[in-house]
């Protein structure tokens, strides 16, 4: 009966550690809030973060999924949504088949990082890897990819 009760009580403990990091929308600052709804409207399935002092939000508009960071005074310094693979632009598709030929494109999103756009992917292969490219098709090693 003790191990039972031991059982119970770390798996409580275990699952209310996993949430502390997720955020009520009631916890969410005004400010962060506002500037959600103003950049974004009609949107569904809303989860919110507490990440890196700001706070992280995925969410679905038209079901594409989207992602957004928020600094605690409302600026937005990243965004991002996915694509199709046919929607990646051209030159980035052709400067993966020629410098990764061997792999398969996965996941493409289309990113927004500090104002300026950019495109990232998951190449799939025997390792996958992870690229952040510019509209021109030109790779770009200092934006994260961000997952």
């Amino acid at each position: 009966m003790k191990k039972i009760a031991l059982l119970c009580l770390g798996t409580i403990l275990f699952y209310a550690c996993q949430e502390d990091d997720n955020r009520a929308h009631t916890e969410i600052p005004s400010v962060v809030l506002n500037s959600f709804h103003t950049k974004f409207s009609n949107v569904h399935d809303v989860e919110w973060k507490f990440i890196n002092e700001g706070y992280e939000v995925e969410f679905e508009i038209k079901n594409i999924e989207h992602k957004a960071f928020f600094t605690d005074n409302g600026t937005m310094p990243k965004h991002r949504y996915e694509i199709t693979v046919e929607e990646l632009p051209s030159a980035i598709k052709d400067s993966i088949a020629r410098s990764y030929p061997y792999l398969r494109i996965d996941d493409p999103g289309h990113y927004n990082f500090q104002e300026n756009e950019f495109y990232q992917v998951e190449l799939e292969g025997r390792n996958d890897l992870y690229k952040v490219f510019y509209p021109n098709g030109r790779e770009n090693d200092s934006i994260p990819y961000w997952d």
